[in-house]
């Protein structure tokens, strides 16, 4: 009684493995489609190898030896076994290769000595040439050797069952008579590996003898079908046969468990006698059933009445296009959606398949050069899919794999704009996969003296996946995608080059997308992931309540023209009224004119402000004082806010909006991290200390690849940044960018983590809490040591009774909460001026050097020189950092008064530096936040009061009466 095929199935090893997919949360089981590539191991031959054939293993060059001499029957017996299921005569000789059908040709080749000597060699006299016949589609297996060998190869066009017999007569009669040659051989495929159309081979066989040539034959496609050395109607008499013997053409040694495992499956492949061509028959009717009644699917190769194994090569055309899928789009989405492990390409059967796909030669001429011209034009590379199930293969499995094709060719299409294309390999790859887990020879370890390593776990061998479930997510991930279809922003550009476009035979997103839809007034619908995002970081942060007007910073730029539209979009989705404007502040940089943006705004009905302001001659005139070490990029960053800061409280906005997204915030982050220590990046939304202001940046969760896509497909006017201060050598930014870039190459999720980390970052009060713990222990290794802050007298007491560190992260929150002050606006910084309207273009606007005494005797100073002359003529003095905008400095203005007081007739000096010179402050003395004292004894930091209010002020008074 033969195996059961369900033996067979559940003897699969690997067979339903987990694979993980950028689809599924939960692992899918892989369902393994390629069999005419290579098969898949079974689990009882490969425990009988181990146990039995491994155990007695010996070299077979000596038999004196029990091993030797056991192992040495066993291929003796796999070889009789191999000649019995191939009908050999005692004339024929089997010779086991080892390294496939590539090497049983090399090694023909060789014996019938047709090796070339010299490859650069010129060719023979015409008449010394043997002709070597070849079918119409032959693998590099059977073609290359021949056409690398002496002979002159003639190929045969195809007929009805193979090679066309009428042809092959005629040449073989023409090469005999009319040009004779030494040597006439035929080699030919038994089956295609492309289309799986078999070859009559005894037909073939008759005639070739019939005119004494050789008959070669490559089964590598149909192996597990019934091969005869000497079928019935032939007599052997009249064969030629290489009679070299068989032990001394295998000198060295052979691959002999690869031999033995030979005879191993021949002798399987007897036992299950008719089970294979019933099996192949029931895969090739389901699969045509389905792919012939799907007006999207392309089948290489004759129609179902022709005979064929179950291997099946298409493409996939798009609907309402005459372009076609990318063959490894088509492979990436069997084995994202399905688990399901396909085949894409040419199949190494070149010709074959190009006259399949309707190539001319004067096409793969352009093709051939287009490659050549460079590596990343390999996306260009014609290809189909091909899909090869075994005999043995469930009916639910078959059902699956045809169901899988057709809906890929169905909706395929939809998804396009959730990959991205690599052009130099040609491989897609989902937005979101991960680079999977991969097994490493190297982490094999012996440290224990014995080998370890990770296991694979293995899944039940017995019962079926649950197929329709899978069929059915996949249903809600098209649904899912096809919004993001009709509006796609996340497609990549063309990977074919300008010079190459009229090659490319494959579609990429906007092919297939539809143009975004515009309205009458030319407001731009973004892609809905687009929106999604940005609607949720106004849902998590708070950025929206009814009634808001929001002014937008519009630079020009493709970051904030995207926002623009982004937030008319908004506009829809929220369930209250709130409004928008716009505001674009012209630097007066050469070469750079936002003025366009004036037309574009008034056609699209926005309220609009233009500001005008001679920033860069300010940032001129700033750039040339001694000792600046602030770059023009930041200046100019500074100045525009504060104009963008005055429009705003001029016509009655109550928030700011901001185009920044994600990779800015994340180079922000590193940047933060690698030149200051600190734990910092852009925040989400905010208040000014001011506290009449918000500044919300609802693109936080959006990459700056998709707005960019966006604002390009939808043709939005981007102004052109030309300003030479941005143009010098790359900046630090860029570097960083860069440093990124290449991260995200090695691990594809990197931003999605990294905004896990800035989540907490973005929120002011998280950023406020930091900067405490910062200021309080300074900078690892830089300067003096800074005392840590103080904490209120009842959590001192407490602590020097109980060391809970619950009370510490108390008292320091309680400073925290003294920082926000009653503003709650967490970090604010706003350096903007009182509401009146100043003369941007003046060059005096940032005001003049000053030095007055205030009330109390608190010396105020309007220059870094003045601060530092006077700390270093002061004994004992304390320098108090401070603004008038701010709500917990305004607080402490009184307390300190008293302090600056008691200090008079000598005893200390108390210094007040203004807000306007924070840049300077904490570019020099590492300061970030207000309020701040430093307790100063001869020219020398010792000691740091931080936060406001009477606690503040009482503790500076203590330092410098401890200090007098």
């Amino acid at each position: 009684m033969p195996p059961s095929l369900n033996y067979l199935r559940t003897s699969e090893i690997g067979n339903h493995q987990p694979l993980h997919t950028p689809f599924s949360s939960l692992p899918l089981p892989t369902t393994y489609a390629d069999h005419t590539a290579s098969g898949r191991s079974l689990s009882f031959l490969e425990r009988y190898v181990a146990t039995s054939i491994l155990p007695s293993y010996g070299n077979t060059h000596t038999t004196t030896s029990q091993t030797g001499r056991q192992t040495d029957n066993f291929v003796s017996e796999a070889r009789q076994l191999v000649k019995n299921a191939l009908n050999c005569s005692k004339h024929d000789r089997l010779l086991f290769t080892g390294h496939g059908a590539t090497a049983g040709c090399l090694q023909l080749v060789s014996l019938l000595g047709l090796t070339k000597p010299d490859p650069s060699a010129p060719p023979l006299p015409a008449a010394s040439c043997p002709i070597v016949f070849v079918g119409p589609y032959e693998h590099h297996t059977n073609l290359l050797p021949w056409r690398e060998s002496i002979a002159e190869v003639v190929t045969i066009r195809e007929g009805l069952s193979g090679p066309d017999l009428d042809e092959l007569k005629q040449k073989l009669s023409h090469y005999t008579t009319a040009d004779p040659r030494p040597l006439l051989i035929g080699a030919f495929s038994a089956a295609s590996n492309v289309t799986g159309v078999t070859s009559d081979t005894s037909a073939l066989c008759v005639l070739l003898h019939s005119f004494g040539a050789l008959a070669v034959f490559d089964y590598a496609a149909c192996h597990h079908h019934e091969m005869c050395m000497n079928p019935p109607h032939g007599d052997p008499a009249d064969h030629e046969y290489v009679h070299d013997d068989e032990h001394r053409e295998q000198g060295g040694t052979p691959a002999i468990v690869g031999a033995i495992r030979a005879g191993l499956v021949v002798q399987l492949q007897q036992e299950l006698g008719s089970l294979i061509q019933e099996g192949d028959a029931a895969i090739a009717g389901r699969l045509w059933s389905e792919f012939g009644s799907n007006v999207n699917i392309v089948v290489l190769g004759p129609g179902p009445s022709r005979h064929r194994l179950p291997v099946f090569s298409f493409m996939i055309r798009a609907p309402r296009s005459s372009l076609f899928l990318h063959h490894e789009f088509v492979v990436a989405l069997l084995n994202d959606l399905f688990g399901i492990q396909a085949r894409g390409g040419c199949m190494c059967a070149g010709p074959y398949s190009q006259a399949l796909m309707g190539i001319s030669e004067e096409l793969v001429g352009r093709y051939h050069d287009e490659l050549r011209k460079r590596d990343e034009n390999e996306v260009l590379r014609p290809g189909f899919v091909r899909v090869s199930l075994p005999f043995y293969a469930s009916p639910a499995t078959i059902d699956f794999v045809a169901k899988a094709v057709g809906f890929v060719a169905t909706h395929g299409f939809k998804l396009l704009p959730l990959y991205t294309t690599d052009a130099a390999s040609g491989e897609y790859r989902h937005v979101n996969a991960r680079t999977p887990k991969r097994s490493w020879l190297g982490g094999i370890s012996y440290e224990s003296g014995e080998m370890a390593y990770d296991r694979v776990p293995n899944p039940p061998s017995s019962g079926e996946p649950d197929y329709e479930a899978i069929l059915k997510t996949a249903e809600a991930h098209v649904r899912v995608a096809e919004g993001e279809f009709r509006r796609n922003g996340a497609a990549s550009g063309d990977p074919v080059p300008p010079d190459a476009a009229s090659l490319r035979w494959f579609l990429l997103p906007p092919s297939i997308s539809l143009s975004p839809a515009v309205d009458s007034l030319g407001w731009v619908q973004p892609p809905k992931r687009l929106v999604n995002k940005a609607l949720r970081a106004v849902l998590q942060h708070g950025m929206l309540k009814p009634g808001d007007r929001i002014l937008l910073g519009l630079s020009g730029g493709k970051d904030s023209l995207a926002l623009l539209h982004i937030l008319k979009a908004l506009q829809k989705r929220t369930p209250f009224k709130w409004e928008f404007g716009a505001c674009t502040v012209d630097p007066q940089a050469d070469g750079f004119d936002p003025s366009p943006l004036k037309a574009y705004l008034k056609g699209l009905g926005c309220p609009y402000h233009y500001e005008t302001a001679g920033i860069m001659d300010m940032a001129q005139e700033s750039m040339e004082k001694k000792g600046n070490r602030v770059s023009i990029c930041s200046f100019c960053s500074r100045m525009k806010r504060i104009v963008l800061y005055w429009a705003a409280r001029r016509e009655g906005y109550g928030a700011i909006a901001m185009a920044q997204h994600l990779d800015d915030c994340a180079e922000s982050f590193v940047m933060s991290v690698f030149h200051n220590g600190a734990l910092r990046s852009m925040k989400a939304h905010y208040t000014v200390d001011e506290g009449d202001l918000r500044v919300v940046r609802p693109l936080v969760y959006a990459r700056e690849k998709e707005i960019e896509n966006f604002s390009e497909s939808a043709g939005l006017p981007i102004v052109s940044e030309t300003c030479p201060a941005c143009f010098e050598a790359p900046k630090e930014r860029f570097r960083i960018k860069s440093l990124l870039a290449s991260q995200e190459a090695l691990f594809p999720d990197l931003y999605g983590t990294l905004l896990k980390t800035l989540a907490p970052l973005m929120e002011p009060q998280v950023e406020d809490f930091l900067r405490l713990r910062r200021e309080a222990y300074g900078r690892v290794g830089g300067g003096q040591t800074l005392i840590p802050p103080p904490l209120p007298p009842q959590a001192v007491a407490e602590l020097s009774s109980n060391s809970n560190s619950k009370d510490v992260w108390a008292a320091s929150l309680a400073l925290n909460a003294q920082r926000l002050g009653a503003a709650g606006g967490g970090r604010g910084c706003s350096l903007a001026p009182a509401a009146a309207s100043p003369d941007w273009n003046s060059p005096d606007w940032s005001g003049k050097e000053e030095k007055r005494e205030d009330a109390a005797g608190i010396l105020h100073m309007g220059s870094m020189e003045e601060l530092l002359g006077n700390v270093g003529g002061a004994r004992l003095c304390a320098v108090w950092f401070t603004a008038t905008w701010c709500a917990p400095c305004k607080e402490s203005e009184p307390e300190m008064a008293k302090v600056a007081e008691e200090g008079s007739g000598g005893r200390w000096l108390v210094v007040k530096v203004d807000v306007e010179e924070l840049e300077d402050v904490a570019d020099r003395f590492k300061i970030t936040s207000v309020p701040c004292v430093w307790i100063m004894l001869d020219g020398k930091r010792v000691g740091v009061v931080l936060g406001g209010g009477e606690g503040a002020a009482g503790e500076v008074r203590r330092e410098l009466e401890e200090r007098a």
